[in-house]
């Protein structure tokens, strides 16, 4: 059994790139998070927030841990250079496959 800490209605949009030429498309969107596609699941990675007890080797943190945090542009780097980047750790720590898509929720209550 899961333990379940809330449980919000939303509604959630994406565009996710599904070929490497696709990738392009994403180079001046904000709100951008990395997919990992993996054995038996897909993990959401966004942006890394402080969290004592998160320990992980690659860039980004997953969604369910850094409070559904996506990917924005900042003063040193795009939304699209953070993503290329974890998505290229994902392809090389583990051998899994990924890509970048558009991530917007708007929670209606």
């Amino acid at each position: 059994m899961h333990n379940v800490k809330r449980v919000r209605l939303g509604i959630l949009e994406m565009r996710m790139a599904e070929t490497r030429e696709e990738l392009e498309h994403f180079r001046d969107k904000e709100s951008l998070i990395v997919i990992a596609s993996l054995e038996r699941q897909k993990d959401f990675f966004g942006e890394v927030v402080p969290e004592p007890n998160y320990r992980s080797s690659l860039p980004g943190m997953l969604l369910s841990m850094n409070g559904l945090r996506s990917l924005n542009s900042t003063k040193g780097r795009s939304a699209y250079e953070k993503a290329v980047y974890i998505l290229s750790e994902i392809n090389r720590q583990t051998q899994a496959a990924a890509t970048i898509a558009t991530f917007n929720l708007r929670f209606i209550q």
